[in-house]
């Protein structure tokens, strides 16, 4: 008698599969590298890409994505895994943290995971307008434009990108002050007559702001705001 041996197919195994960096802001990409043995053909997914059973490449995903590489040969499949998630925006500080109804005033937004080009900042609520936008690694800067109209209170301010939001921080509209007259001139004028009259003081908002005058008699039309 003779014996016939017959030979088993070793199964395929992934000895190592990661990515470099494991975290990315949007827009920047990692590698993935990977190194099987006892594979013929591999595949990495999303995609059922067919690569090299040794190799790399290079992934810049729109969002946190799960790749997975699939090994194949005469004595099985084997499969792994790996992560390259997106860093979403922190934020750690607001400066100043609020302003007067009618002001504009630049706001330093600080903390990471900011994207040049591609950050947004929202307020809530109405009259508070964001422009002029400038992110950078380690803070976003933003023009805050708050309207006479604007409802005293606490805001929410959120810093966004392409990764998600960050939690929000408080922007307070605290109310203008009541108007101080400062002068009158003229300060009198003669019955039947109509005269123009200029007065100046603080805080006094344009299109906003009414003219009294106390008794009977007089009457005031008119009203404008120089340079408002």
């Amino acid at each position: 008698a003779v014996s016939f041996a017959v030979g088993v197919h070793p199964p395929p195994a992934i000895a190592s599969f990661a990515a470099t960096p494991a975290s990315v802001l949007p827009g920047d990409s990692a590698e993935l590298a990977w190194t099987t043995t006892n594979a013929t053909s591999c595949t990495l997914d999303p995609g059922t890409i067919g690569v090299p059973c040794t190799g790399s490449r290079r992934v810049s995903p729109a969002q946190t994505t799960t790749y997975a590489l699939t090994a194949l040969g005469p004595g099985g499949s084997a499969t792994g895994q790996a992560t390259v998630s997106l860093v979403t925006p922190s934020v750690n500080s607001i400066a100043p943290g609020g302003a007067q109804q009618g002001e504009t005033v630049s706001v330093t937004l600080g903390g990471t995971g900011f994207v040049a080009g591609a950050t947004t900042v929202s307020v809530s609520g109405a009259g508070v307008t964001v422009s002029d936008v400038v992110a950078g690694a380690a803070a976003v800067t933003a023009r805050f434009t708050v309207s006479f109209a604007a409802a005293p209170g606490p805001r929410d301010v959120v810093v966004s990108t392409a990764a998600g939001s960050a939690a929000p921080v408080t922007f307070t509209v605290t109310p203008l002050p009541a108007p101080s007259l400062q002068g009158i001139a003229p300060d009198s004028g003669s019955r039947g007559t109509t005269v123009s009259v200029t007065v100046t003081g603080t805080n006094i908002v344009p299109d906003s702001t009414t003219l009294n005058v106390s008794g009977d008699g007089v009457t005031v039309t008119n009203v404008q705001f120089p340079g408002g």
